[in-house]
């Protein structure tokens, strides 16, 4: 019995150690290293949204949460907050590649212009404050430049969330 206690600990230990919550600052840096290191250099300038993405889901690549929806119950999962179990507590790398693909085109969010536009939304202004990061960007580089960090991050997520969002124009 304690072989098999120790065993599942492992196991549990074993499927969350990529599981990691970031500071506003500190995820903006590992996505610049991330799109560089995938020769993705024309995305980093999204820096800043992703960030705000992942602050509405509490910087926490184990992020899990639900919301109703007209009686249905829709679940997020990850730092981006998709709706892909599997993506719990994996690394960033991983979370940033499902994004990417299921949100984000090479073409500048030509595959779905609706939920980017949604996403600009809850990142402007009157949604966001903004923090400045002075990071070391590589051996050579400083940098200092902000990120939005959202006033409500609990506003989506939740039994009692509210619509907080009813200025959005989906088709504009």
């Amino acid at each position: 019995m304690k072989n098999l206690y120790s065993f599942v600990l492992i196991g549990v230990l074993g499927f969350h150690c990529d599981a990691k919550i970031y500071e506003p600052c500190e995820l903006a840096k590992e996505l610049y290293l991330e799109m560089t290191e995938m020769n993705r250099d024309h995305l980093v300038e999204d820096i800043p949204l992703l960030v705000c993405i992942a602050g509405y889901h509490d910087y926490d690549s184990d992020f899990q949460s639900y919301r109703i929806d007209k009686d249905i119950k829709r679940e997020y999962f990850g730092i981006f907050g998709q709706s892909k179990p599997h993506l719990a507590g994996r690394n960033l790398e991983m979370q940033l590649d499902s994004f990417k693909k299921d949100i984000f085109d090479l073409n500048k969010f030509s595959k779905s212009p609706m939920i980017y536009r949604f996403f600009k939304h809850i990142c402007s202004v009157q949604y966001v404050n903004s923090i400045t990061c002075n990071v070391r960007l590589n051996h050579y580089v400083w940098s200092k430049f902000h990120v939005p960090v959202p006033k409500a991050p609990k506003m989506l997520y939740g039994s009692l969330q509210e619509n907080p969002v009813d200025d959005f124009n989906p088709f504009f």
